[in-house]
């Protein structure tokens, strides 16, 4: 009922008999936001790119020239995607960026192989650790653990195999 009136979120003032009162008083009631379906940010390009997303999306042949960037859902296969062919051109920032947005949907053990492999090429610390600690956590997916471990074999992917075996 409260959403027909336009009320989801915040507090609400609504009208409430009291038993015993003689008419009806206001109150103050804290409502908590409704679920949604769609994500607030499932159009938005992930933070951190090199340059806008329509720009990097059209140069990686994801879009044409035409269509806009905003229609473009950013779900787990779609970032996957852009950033599996990011790696493989040397864009690793821009891939580290879709591959985070991928393990932020659905923590598979491909994004975070990937996120591991962007976090080495960028040296950006412990983070490489961490991640290898996560992927210890995560079942690999045989489909998406041994292609990736195909397409990306090299120097990146031998140190974070020693990662992962690390006590």
């Amino acid at each position: 009922m409260l959403e027909m009136l336009g009320v989801r979120r915040g507090v609400m003032l609504g009208l409430c008999l009291l038993q015993g009162a003689v008419g009806s008083q206001l109150v103050q009631e804290e409502v908590t936001p409704l679920p949604t379906a769609v994500r607030t940010w499932s159009f938005d390009p992930p933070p951190g790119l090199t340059r806008p997303a329509d720009v990097l999306l059209r140069e990686l042949g994801f879009l044409d020239w035409c269509s806009p960037s905003t229609s473009v859902p950013y779900t787990y296969r779609f970032c996957m995607d852009v950033a599996i062919k990011c790696h493989a051109q040397g864009r690793y920032l821009d891939s580290y960026a879709f591959s985070k947005r991928a393990a932020e949907i659905y923590q598979s053990w491909g994004a975070l192989y990937l996120r591991g492999l962007n976090e080495l090429a960028l040296n950006m610390g412990e983070a490489p650790a961490v991640t290898a600690l996560q992927l210890k956590a995560v079942p690999p997916a045989r489909s998406e653990h041994f292609w990736l471990r195909e397409k990306f074999a090299g120097p990146l992917a031998v140190r974070l195999k020693m990662l992962l075996e690390l006590p």
